[in-house]
């Protein structure tokens, strides 16, 4: 079976990127049916204020944010997250997995102090609390092993 492939002009959607620089950049390539906005990630555990400004999304795909937020905060996000999906939609939520992820191969380049590596078990324990129904949940990992993508 094939990837789905789609084309720039045939997705549309917003995206939040945390770098400035990337804000910057998509000024520089415009796409007509794709915004970048600035908006801070926390504010996401408010539904009615998220769903004001974004309305419901078919996927929605967190990258390199989760694993720096504490439980209580992130169980509130990954609600909201679920409650965004329109019917049939998709979150993509990668962790990195604490018992698979070397933690040397960061800190070695940097202080990598804010990262919150949990175990699988945990990271299912945080989809339930969230009231995210495991039917729903599909889990992969990347090719290491060491990235779980929920």
């Amino acid at each position: 079976m094939q990837p789905a492939v789609a084309t720039l002009e045939q997705l549309a959607g917003t995206l939040s990127p945390h770098d400035p620089s990337t804000l910057l950049l998509s000024n520089a390539i415009p796409i007509d049916n794709i915004s970048f906005v600035k908006y801070n990630a926390l504010r996401i555990v408010n539904l009615e204020r998220s769903q004001a400004r974004f309305g419901l999304q078919d996927i929605i795909y967190s990258t390199g944010l989760l694993d720096y937020i504490s439980d209580e905060p992130l169980i509130a996000m990954l609600q909201t997250l679920y409650h965004l999906l329109e019917p049939g939609g998709t979150l993509i939520a990668p962790f990195k997995d604490r018992r698979a992820f070397n933690t040397n191969y960061g800190q070695w380049l940097c202080k990598w102090d804010a990262l919150i590596l949990r175990t699988e078990e945990c990271v299912d324990e945080l989809f339930a609390r969230a009231g995210i129904p495991a039917a729903s949940i599909r889990k992969t990992r990347e090719r290491t092993g060491t990235i779980i993508f929920y």
